[in-house]
């Protein structure tokens, strides 16, 4: 039994298919643009090793459940505050 690193697997994988780390690209599924496979965050169990969202989408992503998050912290406070008022 051949025992291999997951890496060079994968390596092996992509330059069958003819694309390597420089000079392939993705399209995100969010955003539906071609973009450059360096502009994809890096997830070790996809078969080619990035996301399927570029790094802009995943950013606004992050920042819009945030402030989500933190919008639902402010209006239970304040029904709390409201509560104790009364």
């Amino acid at each position: 039994m051949q025992r291999g690193n997951k890496f060079r697997t994968q390596t092996k994988y992509r330059n069958r298919h003819g694309a390597t780390m420089q000079d392939s690209g993705k399209t995100c599924s969010r955003c539906k643009t071609q973009r450059a496979l360096l502009e994809f965050p890096r997830l070790n169990h996809t078969r080619d090793g990035r996301g399927s969202w570029c790094k802009f989408c995943v950013r606004d992503h992050n920042r819009l459940s945030g402030n989500n998050a933190r919008l639902g912290r402010v209006r239970r406070q304040r029904r709390r505050d409201q509560k104790d008022a009364e």
